[in-house]
């Protein structure tokens, strides 16, 4: 994994510094998009995990969609196909 210098847009946050900052300084902006889809893909896979979990404690789909700030139906087709059916669920 690069070192935190070597990824500003990923942990720019971290650095105190604004968007608009960031937008003015990175010099190769090609990488930080590239380092914005892999943030998306990773952020993507954790909530995959934590909608599992969520399930596996017997979270309805109301509930999960309620946490995301999506309805039900949004939740269930976004991650239903991926996600185990739970017992009683």
């Amino acid at each position: 994994m690069p070192a935190v210098h070597d990824r500003p847009v990923v942990e720019a946050h971290l650095w105190g510094r604004s968007w608009e900052e960031i937008g003015r300084t990175i010099d190769l902006p090609l990488r930080g998009l590239r380092e914005l889809t892999e943030v998306r893909q990773t952020l993507d896979r954790l909530e995959r995990e934590l909608v599992t979990a969520a399930r596996r404690n017997s979270s309805t789909w109301e509930e999960i969609g309620g946490a995301l700030g999506i309805s039900r139906q949004a939740a269930h087709a976004r991650h239903g196909p991926f996600v185990k059916r739970t017992g009683g669920v």
